[in-house]
């Protein structure tokens, strides 16, 4: 279907993938832009969609977007002008906090491949997140037809393209790997109010952090309980004393880990969820809220005292101000 098999009596083989663009080019092909339509890819077997294009000079400006049959925006990759890669480069200093930066989209002139691992965008984090459970790859898109948007200088072109099931796979209802997608889906956006109140908590604690050497006596036994208080919350929603990679060996994961690991556990299977997945999301779920709930009460009863104070003492307030993190697509 999609390869180039080539083999000899009895010696060797030889594979060229994807010849979907070879097809795609006769004697009118013209080198100016050009999307190729991608092959289909196979869910679970398949690395990703690969999406070829031609350029005829390096772009200025490019943009690859993925969308669903709908054309509602999956995800959009920023276009970027790669250098070879040097072989003789020193190995990196392992950080355990690292995080990879997002893929782009070569915009070098010439023919150029981008491949999407059928996923959606993954759950918000902030620096030096270390889980056990979880890598952050997103949730894996359905069975179904998509579109390729490349925009190139400007110019947009588009081409669909499937993602299909793998033929051993046998489903007894179509809507199962729905109800496996929505499900995650629902974990993930949980994860991300996780973690979003892990982000409030340290942006606030950013502030109180400058009022050191400000403040003294009630005031500041004041800022100090406040502090000690969404801390305790911060501190059950994120293990916070991890530090590297193997820390959570020695110390408790907390809600945001659980939940996410509850995603791999969702995804595990070419099949509906299970009832037990089910009920531990909503037990999860329901202490998360618990601990959101404790979060608005000090945000809504503590802090307004505190920032009455520190307003009469001629001092700025403190801003419900999460910590900024850049934003990835």
């Amino acid at each position: 279907e999609r390869d180039l098999v080539i083999g000899t009596h009895g010696r060797s083989f030889w594979v060229m993938d994807n010849i979907g663009v070879l097809r795609q080019l006769d004697e009118s092909s013209e080198r100016s832009l050009q999307l190729f339509e991608p092959a289909f890819s196979v869910r679970g077997v398949d690395e990703g969609v690969a999406i070829d294009y031609f350029l005829a000079e390096q772009a200025e400006t490019l943009t690859l977007d993925i969308l669903d049959s709908n054309g509602e925006l999956i995800r959009s990759f920023n276009g970027e002008v790669k250098e070879p890669e040097d072989e003789e480069e020193e190995d990196e200093v392992y950080d355990p906090t690292r995080k990879e930066p997002p893929p782009t989209a070569d915009m070098q002139a010439g023919l150029n491949r981008f491949t999407w691992d059928m996923r959606y965008p993954g759950f918000t984090d902030f620096p030096g997140m270390i889980l056990w459970t979880s890598r952050n790859g997103g949730i894996t898109a359905v069975p179904g037809e998509y579109q390729a948007r490349l925009t190139v200088d400007g110019e947009a072109l588009t081409q669909p393209f499937e993602l299909r099931l793998d033929p051993r796979v046998k489903l007894d209802d179509p809507g199962e790997l729905e109800a496996r997608f929505d499900l995650a889906s629902q974990i993930s956006a949980k994860v991300s109010e996780a973690n979003e109140a892990v982000l409030l908590v340290r942006g606030i604690k950013q502030q109180t952090d400058a009022l050191d050497g400000q403040i003294d006596g009630d005031m500041a036994a004041s800022v100090s309980a406040f502090v000690d208080r969404i801390s305790a919350v911060e501190g059950r929603v994120y293990q916070v004393r991890n530090q590297s990679r193997q820390d959570p060996l020695n110390y408790p994961i907390m809600l945001n880990d659980k939940l996410a690991g509850l995603i791999g556990t969702v995804e595990s299977a070419e099949a509906r969820p299970t009832d037990q997945a089910r009920a531990v999301f909503e037990r999860l779920s329901g202490q998360l809220d618990g601990e959101l709930g404790e979060l608005e009460a000090a945000l809504d009863g503590d802090l307004p005292n505190l920032n009455a104070q520190l307003e009469a003492a001629g001092l700025a307030p403190i801003e419900r101000r999460p910590l900024k993190v850049e934003e990835e697509t």
